[in-house]
């Protein structure tokens, strides 16, 4: 399944959800969101080899503005992120992930008549 990582979260009035990056307000994407689950999301019962995966995870997330999800990759970050978001975000991410693109969006310059 496809995703767009820069996908901006919204919460359930469709007001953009923020985060404080730098000390600064901005837009929480979906991307973040994933990130930030694989690499702090679990608890104390998760294994070494579990905590590798999420980091193998969290760099595949990192490395564009799209990434290519199996079914078994959107469990596990729907498990993470549920652990440590709260209900709105649980809820925009959980949207998005149950919403995945169909194609890549076209970039290339369109012809004009």
């Amino acid at each position: 399944m496809l995703y767009d990582l820069t996908h901006k979260l919204c919460d359930h009035r469709g007001k953009p959800i923020t985060d404080i990056v730098d000390g600064k307000p901005t837009e929480f994407t979906l991307g973040a969101a994933l990130e930030r689950a694989a690499m702090f999301g679990g608890n104390p019962q998760t294994t070494a080899q579990q905590k590798f995966e999420q980091y193998k995870l969290a760099q595949k997330l990192a490395s564009s503005d799209h990434v290519e999800l199996t079914a078994e990759e959107v469990s596990r970050l729907k498990e993470l992120t549920g652990a440590m978001f709260t209900p709105i975000a649980v809820g925009a991410v959980w949207t998005a992930l149950e919403n995945p693109l169909t194609a890549l969006p076209d970039f290339s310059p369109g012809l004009t008549a």
